[in-house]
């Protein structure tokens, strides 16, 4: 009598994303999460705040460190 062998089930195949994909789809999230926040925050400054004198370079400068932090994530995510 030979022994018994241990049902070892279907195989599955299927492809896991690799991590500069899911990195990707990630960083587009984010990018688009940024772009709604950057136009309802430009809506409410514009709104409330428009005869400031300080409405101009803080959007200036929201963009600024904005953008340069998501380039920044961006090259962080094809670097790994």
């Amino acid at each position: 009598m030979q022994p018994v062998q241990p049902f070892a089930g279907p195989a599955l195949s299927f492809a896991l994303p690799s991590v500069a994909v899911i990195s990707g789809y990630v960083l587009l999230a984010v990018l688009f999460l940024w772009v709604l926040y950057t136009l309802i925050n430009f809506y409410h400054w514009f709104r409330y705040s428009r005869h400031s004198i300080v409405i101009i370079p803080a959007i200036v400068a929201h963009l600024f460190v904005s953008s340069f932090l998501l380039i920044l994530a961006g090259a962080g995510a094809l670097l790994h």
